[in-house]
C-alpha cells in the first residue's frame, strides 16, 4: 500500500483550495455565532484565563460553585496553546453576562437561541472590549488547528492506498463537516483533540510499513501530546500498540527477527520514554492532588444529576444515542439547541449509507489482504466508539453529542471515502465537494446566523431583571429595567424585548401594579409594533395612589391585547408552559418611612441569627407591634412569632406570620431599615409572657440568640396589659 506509493508531495491544488475553502467558513462561524454559544465554550475560555493570569492549573472541586472552570479536570496542552495566542491581551473582565431568561434547549424552537444575553461590545472590531478579541483570536487558532486535521486526513487516506480523488474526499468530509467547522469556530479542547487524534492515526499507519526509531519517537512524541490535550486520546495506545507489533511479528515470521523479547523491550523504551517526559507529570499531578490520574470521581461530583445517568442504560437509550449521536456529528449548533433542516441529515445519512456499504464491500472482496492501515483505522473508530459507549452508561444524554467521537473524524471520513471509492467513479468527487461546501455554507448563512438577532447584537441593561414572555406571533419580553426599590410617588419600568424569526405585529401592552393579595393599584397602556429582529424598549410610568399601605411589595405584571380585536394574546414561558395573564414579571419595594416608627415600649434589643434584631415591643388592647432591625444582609423569608404563655407554660394563644402578613418579608429588607410587625393578638390574662422569635417555615428551623435560646421571653405586668 502505502509502502509502494510514489512520494507524496505535501500539498496538492485541489488540497489547497480545500483547505482555504474551510479557513473561509470556520472564521465566518467564529464571527457570526456570538461568544459562549458553542457547548462548554466559556469553561473552556475559562481555563485560558486562570492559566494566563495565575500560571497555575485550576483545581478540580467537587462542589461545582466553587471551580473556577468546570473543565478543570482536563489535560492543560490545549489551554497552554491559547495563552500564548490570547494571553497578551488583559483576560480580567467578566467572561460572560446573565443568562437569557428565553434560551430554549428545544431543537423545533425558532425563539432566543442564545445561553447569555451579549453585549455589542463583543463585535468587531472589539476596540471597548479586549477580552473579546483575545476570544476571538484564540477562535481563529482553532480553526486553524482544524485545518491541520482536514490536512492530516487527506495523508492519512493516501496511507491507506486512497486514489488522489478520494483522499481528497476524506479530507472534505472533514472540512465541509457542518458541525466540524462549528466546534472549530469555537474554542474547545476537542479542535486539538481531533488534530492530534488524526496525527496517531496517521503515523502509525506509515509505521506499519516503514518502521524506524525516528518514526517510533514520534509515534511517542504525539501520544504524549494526545495524553496531555484529553483522556479520550488514552484509547489510541491500543492502535500504537498494535502499529508497533505489526513490523516485529512480520519479521519474526520471516526470521529476520530473532530476539523478540528484546527488540519489545527496546520499542517499547523508545516510544514510553517521550510519552513519560511530556504527558507522566501531569498524571502524577493529579494521583498526588485527587488521589486519581483522570480526576474522574471529583469530575463527576461536581457535574451533579444535571449530568450524571440517574437510571440504568437500556436498549433505548442505545438507540436514542445512535439517533441524537448521528445528527449532533453532523450538524447541530449552539448549546445543542439549533437543527439544521430535515434534508440536511438525509444527505449525510446517504453519504454515510454510501460510504459505510462500499466500506464493508471492501472488507468482503479483500478479507485475509487488508493492509495494517486498514485494520488501524478501524480500530481507532471502534476503540473511540467502545469508550464512548461507556462514557454514556454513566452520563446522560449530554454524553451522545457527535464532537465526542471528533477524536476519530479523520479515520471516519477516510473509512467514507474508501467506500465511495468502492462504489463510484472518480468523476463524482469533484461535484460530491463541491456540493458540501455550498451546504455548509447554506447553514450558516440560512440557520446559524438567523438563529442570533442581527444586525445589533441584543443586550438589555445589566439592571435589567429577566423575565420570560413569549408569544406565537413573535414578541419576545425577556428583561424589565427599572429601580427596584421606590420612594413613592410613581414608578419608571422600561420593558425590553425583540421580534422574533419571521414576525410582525401590533398590541396594547398593559403593565399592572398589583399588592402582594392581588390588588390592583396602578395600570399603564402602551401601544406596541414589532417586525423579525426588531429591538424594543417601552417605558412606563405609574403613579402610585397617596394612600398606599407601607412598607410594602409591589408587582408589575403584563398581559397583551390585540390591537384590533383586544382579546388577550397568549404568553408563553421559554418552554412553551402557558402563563397566567397578567402575568406577573418583577417585584418591586416599596419601604417605609423610618421618621415615623415610635420607639417601642418594651425594650429587648435581642439579635437572631445574625440577621435580624428585635429592637422591642408595644402592646396594645388589640395588637402586639413588634419594631425589628435588618442587622444583615437577608436572603430568605423568615417567619415571625408571637405566642404567649400562661404560667403553667401553656399557650393561650399565638400569632405566626411573615412581617406584615408577608406584606413586607425579610429579604426585601435593606441592612439597618426598622420594620414594624403587627401580630393581631390581645393579651387578657394579668399573669402571662410573651414568647417572640424567628424560624423559617420551609425548614422549621429557628433562628438562635447569642446564647443559644430560640426566643425572647417578656414577662408582662399588669400595667403593661
Amino acid at each position: 500500500m502505502a509502502g509502494n506509493q510514489e512520494k507524496i508531495a505535501w500539498m496538492t491544488r485541489p488540497l489547497a483550495l480545500i483547505l482555504l475553502t474551510y479557513v473561509a467558513l470556520g472564521t465566518a462561524f467564529s464571527l457570526v455565532v456570538p461568544l459562549n454559544e458553542a457547548p462548554d465554550e466559556p469553561d473552556h475560555f475559562a481555563y485560558v484565563r486562570v492559566l494566563a493570569q495565575t500560571a497555575r492549573l485550576p483545581i478540580m472541586s467537587p462542589i461545582a460553585a466553587e471551580n473556577e472552570t468546570m473543565e478543570a479536570n482536563q489535560p492543560p496542552l490545549f489551554y497552554a496553546l491559547n495563552v500564548l495566542v490570547a494571553g497578551w491581551w488583559p483576560l480580567d473582565e467578566a467572561i460572560h453576562g446573565p443568562l437569557n431568561s428565553c434560551f430554549s434547549i428545544e431543537l423545533a424552537d425558532a425563539g432566543r437561541q442564545t445561553l447569555y444575553r451579549h453585549d455589542p461590545t463583543e463585535a468587531f472590531p472589539f476596540e471597548q472590549n479586549r477580552l473579546a478579541l483575545a476570544y476571538h483570536l484564540s477562535r481563529i487558532f482553532s480553526v486553524l488547528l482544524g485545518g491541520g486535521t482536514v490536512w492530516i486526513t487527506y495523508h492519512l487516506g493516501r496511507a491507506a492506498g486512497l486514489k488522489e480523488p478520494f483522499s481528497l474526499l476524506g479530507a472534505g468530509l472533514v472540512a465541509f463537516n457542518p458541525q466540524f467547522v462549528f466546534i472549530n469556530g469555537s474554542v474547545n479542547n476537542d479542535v486539538l483533540t481531533a488534530l492530534l487524534g488524526a496525527a496517531i492515526i496517521w503515523q502509525a499507519a506509515v509505521y506499519t510499513t516503514r518502521p524506524s526509531q525516528k518514526r517510533l519517537i514520534g509515534l511517542g512524541i504525539l501520544f504524549g501530546l494526545g495524553l496531555l490535550t484529553k483522556y479520550a486520546l488514552i484509547a489510541y495506545g491500543g492502535v500504537i500498540g498494535l502499529a508497533i507489533l505489526w513490523p516485529i511479528f512480520t519479521d519474526f515470521q520471516t526470521k529476520k527477527q530473532q530476539n523478540l523479547i528484546g527488540r519489545l523491550a527496546w520499542e517499547g523504551f523508545l516510544f514510553s520514554v517521550p510519552v513519560m517526559v511530556i504527558a507522566g507529570w501531569f498524571y502524577w499531578h493529579n494521583w498526588q492532588l485527587y488521589g486519581d490520574p483522570l480526576v474522574w470521581d471529583v469530575h463527576l461530583q461536581a457535574k451533579g444529576a444535571a449530568v450524571v445517568r440517574q437510571s440504568p442504560f437500556v436498549w433505548t437509550d442505545l438507540l436514542e444515542f445512535a439517533r441524537w449521536h448521528f445528527i449532533s456529528f453532523w450538524a447541530v449548533f449552539g448549546w445543542l439547541n439549533i437543527a439544521a433542516p430535515n434534508w440536511v441529515y438525509v444527505i449525510y445519512a446517504a453519504i454515510s449509507a454510501v460510504g459505510i456499504m462500499g466500506a464493508a464491500g471492501i472488507m468482503w472482496r479483500k478479507r485475509g489482504l487488508l493492509s495494517p492501515s486498514h485494520w488501524l483505522i478501524g480500530c481507532a473508530v471502534l476503540l473511540i466508539y467502545l469508550s464512548l459507549l461507556r462514557y454514556i452508561q454513566i452520563i446522560n444524554w449530554s454524553g451522545y453529542q457527535g464532537r465526542l467521537a471528533f477524536a476519530a473524524v479523520a479515520p471516519i471520513a477516510v473509512i467514507l471515502a474508501a467506500g465511495w471509492q468502492m462504489l463510484f467513479p472518480r468523476r463524482f468527487v469533484k461535484f460530491l465537494l463541491a456540493g458540501l461546501a455550498g451546504l455548509v455554507l447554506s447553514l450558516l448563512v440560512g440557520v446559524v446566523a438567523p438563529a442570533y438577532p442581527r444586525p445589533q447584537i441584543y443586550s438589555p441593561p445589566t439592571t435589567a431583571q429577566a423575565v420570560c414572555m413569549r408569544t406565537r406571533s413573535g414578541l419576545l419580553l425577556d428583561g424589565v429595567s427599572g429601580d427596584q426599590r421606590i420612594t413613592g410617588g410613581a414608578i419608571n419600568l422600561t420593558w425590553h424585548g425583540l421580534g422574533m424569526i419571521g414576525s410582525e405585529g401590533a398590541g396594547t401592552l398593559e403593565t399592572i401594579l398589583l399588592l402582594p393579595d392581588g390588588t390592583e393599584v396602578g395600570r399603564e397602556q402602551n401601544s406596541l409594533n414589532w417586525r423579525a429582529d426588531e429591538l424594543i424598549d417601552v417605558p412606563v410610568q405609574i403613579q402610585l395612589p397617596a394612600d398606599l399601605p407601607r412598607p410594602t411589595v409591589l408587582y408589575a405584571a403584563a398581559q397583551l391585547r390585540d390591537e384590533n380585536q383586544g382579546e388577550l394574546i397568549e404568553f408563553q414561558s421559554a418552554t412553551g408552559r402557558v402563563l397566567e395573564a397578567p402575568h406577573t414579571a418583577v417585584e418591586l419595594i416599596l419601604p417605609g418611612k423610618q421618621d415615623i416608627i415610635a420607639e417601642p415600649q418594651i425594650k429587648a434589643n435581642a439579635l437572631f441569627g445574625q440577621q435580624l434584631q428585635l429592637i422591642g415591643a408595644t402592646i396594645t388592647a388589640e395588637n402586639i407591634i413588634l419594631v425589628w432591625e435588618g442587622a444583615s444582609s437577608i436572603d430568605l423569608s423568615y417567619t415571625t412569632f408571637v405566642h404567649v404563655i400562661d404560667d403553667d407554660g401553656n399557650m393561650l394563644s399565638q400569632a405566626d406570620s411573615q412581617p406584615l402578613n408577608g406584606r413586607y418579608p425579610t429579604r426585601v429588607w435593606d441592612v439597618e431599615e426598622r420594620v414594624v410587625d403587627i401580630k393581631s393578638i390581645s393579651v387578657q390574662d394579668e399573669s402571662t409572657t410573651l414568647r417572640i422569635g424567628v424560624y423559617h417555615l420551609a425548614t422549621g428551623q429557628n433562628l438562635i440568640l447569642p446564647d443559644g435560646r430560640e426566643w425572647v421571653e417578656i414577662k408582662l405586668s399588669p400595667k403593661q396589659q
